[in-house]
């Protein structure tokens, strides 16, 4: 799902509104204009490099955590949670 918002969608937008616009001026009756694919590979590529460049500067994940899985402990689940990794703390 992170890679549909972050690269897909990015990269699809651009031809996306484009066909918007053209399906208008079509409605009103101006001629139909060539489709500038080149600026719309630009547009899009420009769109999703931006998208993962924010995503990795807000991905929110602490470093130096280990997800531990749930568990069933004496018949209660718990739910899986981050733990601070083993000598961390102390940069080993």
């Amino acid at each position: 799902m992170r890679a549909f918002l972050t690269v897909i969608i990015p990269l699809l937008l651009p031809s996306a509104v484009y066909w918007m616009y053209l399906r208008i001026r079509q409605r009103q009756g101006l001629p139909f204009r060539e489709i500038p694919y080149s600026w719309l590979i630009v547009a899009g590529t420009v769109l999703a490099i931006f998208s993962l460049g924010i995503t990795w500067l807000y991905h929110g994940e602490e470093p130096n955590l280990r997800y531990v899985p749930p568990q069933v402990i004496d018949g209660v689940v718990v739910p899986g949670h981050f733990l601070p990794e083993e000598g961390a703390a102390d940069g080993q």
